[in-house]
């Protein structure tokens, strides 16, 4: 979704098209910014829920630097680049994260399955 917003921003001639596509975006981070903490504090060890819970504050304050130095940066540029850098960048982090998803915990479990769900498959056959 992330990826589709920001072409909907990026590609953006008329400032209505440019203003939908953040109004769905900062929606979109509203619902992230609840689940995810709610996700990993429930699915974290118990000595750590407190922690993941609370990751989300560092995560939040690191966006919020990192977006006020882009508009300092870009405050005085009256080009074109004014605006699709500081939302060019935004893609950034989600490419990050997609990055990664390969690493994490529930990829190992699915790995792990793999093997007990194709068994599951082939005796499926057998009995069909």
């Amino acid at each position: 979704m992330t990826m589709f917003l920001f072409q909907v921003q990026m590609t953006a001639h008329e400032w209505i098209q440019f203003s939908i596509g953040r109004i769905i975006a900062y929606f979109a981070v509203g619902i992230i910014e609840n689940a995810v903490p709610s996700y990993q504090a429930e699915i974290a060890p118990a000595s750590l829920r407190g922690f993941f819970a609370g990751s989300i504050i560092a995560v939040v304050t690191l966006g919020n630097m990192w977006g006020s130095g882009m508009g300092k940066a870009m405050a005085t540029n009256t080009t074109k680049a004014g605006w699709l850098v500081p939302v060019g960048v935004q893609v950034i982090p989600a490419v990050i994260l997609l990055a990664t998803i390969p690493f994490t915990v529930g990829m190992y479990y699915f790995h792990t399955l793999l093997p007990f769900l194709s068994y599951k498959r082939s005796t499926f056959r057998l009995v069909n």
